[in-house]
């Protein structure tokens, strides 16, 4: 089935071609050169599922041929696409004389490379900015070196509203908090104030990083470390890694007040690479990937303090040289949530009554008030770092909520002490998807 579609594009006549193939239909399709201010095609289609197999977690990888010249997957951004609707691949040609500079008169087809039917996983190359999504099975090929370095891995985590979890479940809800009855983990008032058990509903899907973000990462975003790896970086502030957070007109990049992100920070630099809106995790969203379905204080049970000590240290490494997935993953394959480092997530807590952080509330989709700026901001860290000491069952409990102000300096929020722990610190990245 092909249809040639006729587009006037600047300076240039440009023509597409759509095609059909393997249950995917890809129609619409159009294609722009941005010339004369850049060499860069804009190749848009609209994908559709044909063998009645569609499923929002179904992804393809796409080939474009120009004429009968297959155009260099390399050259391609975004031919890697997640579900049905409209897509775009951008083009760059490369300027070895191979194709003229400006496109005129170009027949494009678009076909299918693959087929990835249940997407467990998308990848990044973190220099290029390609984006590629595996199957499930490919938790069995994650946790090498290239993940931890060179590229980021993401597992796809379902809704609340998603089948899997409502027939794993029984509910369309997960469980956020701690009702704090367990003494012997050593449990503080502090803790139960601001936690408490609620029910939280997330309605859309989203990408969680495998593990947490490593120094060679940061590195390959623009960060400063002394010896690129595969261990967890550390002594890193939110506004370092997102953009400032704590003016007096609620920050640049004030979340929830505004969705900026500063362009000169490691997160600012994956989404100009990407196209793609990667931030922190909000704090439900941590907890809820963390739990994998657990509503104990941990993984799984435990019965007492020195069982909790023996499971935790069976998922975190607690040792700050490790590199990161050196222990077990969760039960959705997520590495080092414990026993690692905090983790930064968007969240700020929400003042109660008594004017401290209150304990979680139900609700849908929660991502926080905007902070008060006064006192910090503060925003919510998930995760235990990797000295606890003797508070290693009371931190490492998948409730614990850590408040550190955004710049990471000592900071009174209400009447209350926080001191920071940047040298603890470090993060893991979100991709929230408008899909349920």
């Amino acid at each position: 089935m092909k249809k040639n579609l006729f587009l006037i594009a600047v300076a240039a006549l440009t023509s597409a071609v759509l095609a059909e193939a393997g249950g995917w239909e890809f129609t619409e399709v159009t294609a722009v050169q941005r010339w004369p201010w850049s060499r860069k095609v804009d190749i848009d289609f609209h994908a559709r599922q044909t063998d009645g197999q569609v499923s929002r977690r179904r992804a393809a990888r796409v080939a474009v041929k120009l004429g009968d010249r297959t155009l260099a997957a390399d050259q391609l951004q975004g031919a890697s696409i997640l579900g049905e609707g409209r897509h775009r691949i951008v083009w760059t040609p490369p300027e070895d004389g191979s194709f003229p500079s400006e496109i005129k008169n170009a027949a494009f087809t678009v076909s299918l490379a693959e087929d990835v039917p249940d997407v467990g996983y998308m990848t990044v190359d973190l220099a290029s900015g390609a984006i590629d999504y595996k199957p499930l099975a490919f938790s069995n090929d994650v946790n090498v070196a290239t993940y931890k370095t060179t590229h980021m891995a993401f597992r796809y985590i379902p809704s609340t509203q998603a089948g899997e979890w409502r027939a794993q479940k029984g509910k369309a809800t997960f469980r956020i908090g701690s009702d704090g009855k367990r003494t012997d983990l050593g449990i503080a008032d502090g803790d139960r104030n601001r936690e408490g058990v609620a029910e939280i509903a997330l309605t859309k899907a989203f990408f969680l990083g495998v593990f947490p973000m490593t120094r060679s990462q940061y590195a390959l975003l623009g960060g400063s470390v002394s010896t690129p790896d595969a261990v967890p970086v550390r002594n890193v502030t939110y506004d370092g890694l997102r953009g400032t957070d704590g003016t007096n007109d609620l920050g640049l990049c004030c979340f929830p007040a505004t969705r900026n992100i500063g362009l000169d920070t490691p997160i600012g630099r994956l989404r100009l690479r990407t196209g793609r809106n990667f931030d922190f995790p909000t704090e439900a969203q941590w907890e809820y990937a963390a739990r994998a379905g657990s509503e104990e204080e941990y993984f799984a049970a435990a019965a007492s303090k020195s069982a909790a000590e023996t499971l935790l240290n069976e998922y975190g490494a607690y040792n700050a040289s490790a590199a990161v997935g050196t222990r077990k993953p969760n039960a959705w394959g997520l590495y080092d949530l414990i026993g690692c480092c905090h983790q930064w997530t968007t969240t700020s807590p929400v003042l109660g009554s008594n004017g401290g952080p209150a304990k979680h509330a139900d609700g849908v989709d929660p991502i926080g008030p905007a902070p008060q700026m006064g006192a910090g901001p503060f925003r919510v860290c998930k995760g235990s770092h990797c000295n606890p000491g003797d508070a290693k069952a009371r931190v490492g409990r998948l409730a614990y909520r850590l408040l550190q102000r955004s710049n990471c300096q000592n900071g009174m929020l209400n009447g209350t002490s926080y001191n920071a722990e940047q040298s603890n610190t470090g993060c893991r990245l979100a991709l929230t998807l408008d899909v349920k």
